[in-house]
C-alpha cells in the first residue's frame, strides 16, 4: 500500500465528495495527499479477522465483500461494495479493536476476447479490417517483468477515446471500430489492449489503426505499475 498524491484515480472520490459538499481548490489540495490508493488482486484481503480496521475504504472500481466466518466455518456475507460505495468494519475502526469481520476483493477482470473486438468493428461495406493487439512483455530495459497493474479513470478515458475516433473519422472513411483495454493485474503474455478498425480499403485501414492506437496511448488516462523481482515503478501506459 502506498500514497499517490494527485494520481487521477483520486478523482472519483473527489467527485463523490463534491456531489455532497462542494470542495474548493484549497480543500481538494488538502484532501488528495491524504488518500491512499491500493490495488487488490481477486480474493486478496483488505482486512482480516483479528487485524484493526484503519481505513474507510472507497471502491473506485471492482467489488469488495464484507463477511464473517462462524465457528463452523460458514461464511456470512454482510455487504458487497461496488463502484462509489464505502466498506469497512465500523466497530473495529472506531474502537481500535481487532476486527471480527473480513474484507476481500471479489472483482473479476475478464480477458479481452479479440474475436468480439473484430466482430464489433466489422461492417458489410468494409473491405478491410486492421487489428492491433498489445501484450504484456516480460522485460523492460533488461529487467524481468513479473506482472503489471493497470489503472484508469474510466469516465475520462471513454471521453478521450471518442475524441480520438472523431479525429480519425475526419481523416479516413471508418465503417466500424472497437477498442478494449484491460485494468487490474496482468501477467506477461496476456493481452492488455486491442483495437480494430474497418474501412472500405486496406491502406486507410492500416493508417487509421496506427493513428488511433498511437494517439490513444498518448491521450487516454491509463497508468500501469511494473513489478520486477527487485522492486516496482509507476509509468504511463505507453509502449
Amino acid at each position: 500500500m502506498e500514497t499517490k498524491p494527485g494520481l487521477p484515480n483520486t478523482q472519483p472520490l473527489l467527485d463523490y465528495f463534491n456531489k455532497l459538499i462542494p470542495l474548493n481548490p484549497a480543500e481538494e489540495s488538502w484532501y488528495v495527499p491524504n488518500f491512499i490508493r491500493t490495488c487488490f488482486l481477486k480474493k486478496q484481503f483488505a482486512l482480516q479477522h483479528g487485524d484493526v480496521c484503519e481505513y474507510f475504504n472507497f471502491v473506485v472500481r471492482g467489488c469488495m465483500r464484507l463477511y464473517r466466518v462462524d465457528d463452523k466455518g460458514i461464511y456470512h456475507i454482510l455487504q458487497f461494495a461496488t463502484e462509489n460505495y464505502w466498506i469497512l468494519d465500523l466497530t473495529s475502526f472506531h474502537k481500535k479493536i481487532p476486527a471480527k469481520l473480513n474484507i476481500d476483493d471479489r472483482t473479476y477482470y475478464p480477458p479481452i476476447d479479440t474475436s468480439k473486438i473484430i466482430d464489433a468493428a466489422t461492417a458489410r461495406q468494409a473491405g478491410a479490417v486492421s487489428v492491433f493487439i498489445g501484450t504484456v512483455r516480460n522485460q523492460t530495459a533488461g529487467k524481468e517483468v513479473v506482472k503489471l497493474e493497470y489503472e484508469a479513470y474510466e469516465p475520462m478515458a471513454i471521453n478521450e477515446i471518442q475524441k480520438v475516433i472523431d479525429m480519425a473519422k475526419k481523416k479516413w472513411n471508418l465503417t466500424g471500430w472497437a477498442f478494449s483495454h484491460r485494468t487490474g493485474t496482468l501477467m506477461p503474455g496476456e493481452i492488455a489492449v486491442a483495437v480494430a478498425i474497418s474501412t472500405p480499403h486496406r491502406k486507410d485501414s492500416f493508417e487509421a489503426c496506427q493513428f488511433i492506437i498511437d494517439t490513444l496511448k498518448k491521450t487516454v488516462p491509463i497508468w500501469k505499475k511494473e513489478f520486477f523481482r527487485d522492486g516496482d515503478q509507476w509509468v504511463s501506459a505507453h509502449p
